[in-house]
């Protein structure tokens, strides 16, 4: 849907991005505790998502309301601050699914035009 509002400029298709992001904020969607029977395999999901989400929002932001623009940032902010806590816990061994947190984080970032991590107190980049 943000693809089709980006390149072929389909405003019904960006406002249909729009309110699926910004059911999914409303919602807290992805921020819940993270079950872990045999492996961290939602951690690794909510990562990968943070990612698309994100640049799914920088591409359909401009068909967003002010306060859908609002509600859906401090959403992706949280989803970033909770995929870098993940990475906090000393017992997680670093490995590619650490490079989608960075990708989520950057995406995050540029799409908010906030460069403050969530609740790191330091930049994302």
């Amino acid at each position: 849907m943000s693809d089709l509002y980006l390149g072929q400029r389909d405003a019904e298709a960006g406002a249909c991005a729009i309110i699926w992001l910004d059911r999914w904020a409303q919602d807290g969607a992805m921020l819940g505790r993270m079950v872990h029977v045999n492996n961290d395999q939602a951690d690794y999901l909510r990562q990968w998502e943070n990612a698309g989400l994100a640049v799914a929002y920088l591409k359909a932001k401009p068909a967003a309301t002010a306060a859908q623009r609002a509600r859906i940032e401090a959403w992706l902010k949280a989803l970033a601050g909770a995929n870098l806590a993940y990475w906090d816990d000393a017992r997680k061994n670093r490995n590619n699914h650490y490079y989608w947190t960075g990708v989520g984080i950057m995406a995050t970032a540029v799409s908010t035009g906030d460069p403050k991590s969530a609740g790191h107190g330091e930049g994302y980049l």
